[in-house]
């Protein structure tokens, strides 16, 4: 339990007389006691105490009697916190203590009063701080923003020493800042945004209590939150424009009879500066947009090209967040469905054209690609025999596998699947050995696969 003060004199002044009383009162409120019996005393202290700052004659008594009210009033502040009462209410024993130990500071350096007596009352004035910012930010949700953020402001007016106001502007900017966030995960960006330009004017309080000397913990704490502030700043106005994309792309679909191409690209340009403002500052955001931009591409002005870029960084996005997965949320679901539909006409575009150029080479193998039909329809055996000797592989070193004693099925496949390694086209060089061999070796390794497959069950 904090001490407070008794100063014997041999004629005792009226508020000497009320003071003592409530340093009796304040002294029997020991913590053994219930919060009941504690409150009680606590409060007929408060009132002797008051009653020795309105008898007070001269600054040191004014002094005495206001630490003791301001500890007596902090105390009261505890219980009531821990009776759990609202945060209203305990702020109001907070800000009583905090507002009378203000002034005994001043009234203590007016009547010259020692160093070690000052310190003290920084001491507490900075542990009452501590306990009413606690209280505010530690309030019931129930408590709306605008609540806490006056209380605070109370606290402002109660504190004449700008030596306090850093903190409570940075808390004030850190509650709206913090307010925003939720509004912002809510999908309230206009809710957000104007959270986030609340913030400035207490960061700029706070810039003015740093004065002009040079406080780099302050200042880094400054630009910290400032940072923090712009970035999601942009965040919700990205959304804001993503939005306003959305409803301009809407009205041309479902409202405009004819194509309106100029509200298209009103809404290209929405997303556009959307993309610009999430930029590397919310990468879900951006590949939303992305993806919105894409699909736009696709099925509006049906420029492919365009929409598979889009589309693709929207999807490299979603990936880069991992292990968050978006395979259940439309944009993402949208844009990998028409990647994968621009991925299957390009493989079948690609292996026509390619068919074609084959053509001719087929055409050339045609009588050695019959007697292999035939063979292929022998044993697996005879037919890699025949394989091997009438067309062995280029490279002289790679030979069919020597037959066991006894054949088992087990040997058939692994020399199927010798075979296929020793004729996969991948493995033939076509500078050296030509188009003509690699396209019958992907032939031959059709038949081989096919074998190999039956054998491998």
């Amino acid at each position: 339990m904090t001490s407070v003060n008794v100063n014997p004199k041999t004629v005792d002044s009226i508020s000497d007389l009320h003071r003592k009383e409530g340093n009796t009162l304040y002294a029997s409120a020991t913590e053994n006691l219930s919060a009941v019996v504690r409150q009680d005393r606590l409060t007929k202290s408060v009132s002797a105490y008051y009653k020795a700052w309105n008898t007070a004659l001269n600054d040191k008594e004014k002094a005495s009697a206001a630490k003791n009210y301001g500890l007596a009033s902090w105390r009261l502040g505890k219980i009531h916190r821990g009776n759990g009462s609202t945060a209203e209410y305990v702020n109001y024993f907070f800000m009583e203590a905090l507002s009378y130990m203000a002034k005994a500071e001043i009234h203590g350096k007016e009547a010259s009063l020692d160093q070690r007596w000052l310190s003290q009352i920084e001491l507490h004035l900075n542990t009452f701080l501590d306990s009413a910012v606690s209280n505010i930010l530690c309030a019931s949700v129930g408590v709306v923003v605008g609540k806490k953020v006056n209380m605070i402001i109370g606290i402002l007016k109660t504190l004449p020493e700008r030596k306090h106001h850093f903190r409570l502007h940075m808390e004030m900017a850190g509650l709206y800042f913090k307010d925003g966030l939720c509004l912002l995960s809510a999908g309230d960006y206009k809710g957000a945004l104007n959270r986030m330009y609340e913030c400035y004017q207490p960061i700029e309080e706070a810039k003015l209590c740093t004065g002009t000397c040079s406080d780099s913990f302050r200042n880094a704490e400054i630009y910290l939150l400032q940072e923090d502030v712009y970035v999601h700043k942009c965040v919700a106005e990205s959304m804001q424009m993503r939005k306003k994309g959305d409803a301009i792309l809407n009205q041309v679909l479902l409202e405009e009879e004819n194509l309106n191409v100029t509200l298209v690209y009103d809404a290209i340009d929405c997303f556009t500066q959307s993309i610009i403002l999430t930029r590397d500052r919310d990468i879900e955001g951006e590949a939303i947009t992305h993806s919105r931009l894409g699909l736009l591409y696709h099925n509006v002005l049906k420029l492919r090209e365009r929409a598979k870029r889009y589309l693709l960084v929207s999807v490299e996005l979603g990936h880069s967040l991992f292990p968050r997965n978006f395979n259940t949320d439309d944009w993402f679901v949208k844009a990998k469905k028409v990647l994968e539909e621009y991925q299957k006409e390009t493989t079948e575009k690609e292996l026509s054209e390619y068919n074609k150029t084959r053509q001719p080479y087929l055409d050339t193998l045609k009588d050695e690609l019959d007697k292999l039909v035939k063979e292929f329809e022998k044993d697996a055996i005879v037919f890699l025999e025949f394989l091997y000797k009438t067309h062995p592989p280029k490279n002289k070193n790679l030979v069919m596998a020597p037959k066991p004693d006894e054949m088992t099925p087990e040997f058939k496949k692994k020399a199927l699947q010798t075979a296929i390694l020793h004729y996969h086209p991948d493995k033939q060089n076509v500078d050296d050995h030509g188009m003509l061999w690699k396209i019958f070796c992907e032939e031959i390794t059709k038949w081989l696969t096919n074998k190999y497959e039956y054998f491998k069950g």
